[in-house]
């Protein structure tokens, strides 16, 4: 078992399953029923997809999935710092997801060409499912920097304490030279 692809699996994991847990607590608090939906759609949506990064895991290491989506200690996560932050307001939220989900357009292009098939395959897959969430960012980006001066003026502030950490999210994973080499993470 190849450690390096077990390190790259589940920090990928780890991003969305603790990004998906903090898009979950809109739920019941988004500014209007439809985002409500939406956004718990796409919390749905990622800790699905850290559930398919785990299961990968699980089926090199004997583990259990669910295992290693709750059942670790909370310093053996390997998430970017931005996915645990704190909601704040829905600027803060909006501009996290957008700068996560432009990172995350461009994870699954480079996975597509993984030396793993079962990484590779999940890569496609996660691909078509991703532009919804990137698509969703975009418009709210528009929707609120065309609007009036308050949200353009939250947005901006959003997007300043979001941005700060998000660089992290392409910081070098725990064993990256080695995933390089083995051909698990193409670039």
């Amino acid at each position: 078992v190849s450690e390096s692809l077990v390190s790259l699996l589940t920090a990928l994991g780890d991003d969305e399953l603790v990004l998906g847990h903090r898009h979950s607590e809109w739920t019941g608090h988004a500014p209007h029923i439809e985002e409500d939906v939406a956004f718990s759609s796409i919390a749905q949506d990622e800790i699905g997809h850290a559930a398919a990064y785990y299961s990968i895991v699980a089926k090199l290491t004997d583990d259990d999935p669910d295992h290693l989506g709750l059942g670790r200690a909370a310093d053996d996560y390997l998430h970017a710092v931005l996915c645990e932050r704190r909601n704040r307001d829905w600027a803060y939220t909006l501009a996290r997801h957008w700068l996560y989900d432009r990172a995350d357009d461009i994870r699954p292009e480079v996975l597509e060409q993984s030396a793993d098939d079962d990484l590779a395959a999940l890569a496609t897959k996660l691909r078509r499912e991703e532009r919804y969430h990137l698509l969703h960012a975009d418009s709210w980006m528009r929707r609120v920097s065309l609007g009036p001066i308050e949200g353009r003026a939250r947005l901006i502030q959003g997007v300043t304490d979001a941005f700060a950490d998000a660089a992290g999210l392409f910081e070098p994973i725990e064993l990256e030279d080695e995933a390089v080499k083995e051909g698990w993470l193409p670039a």
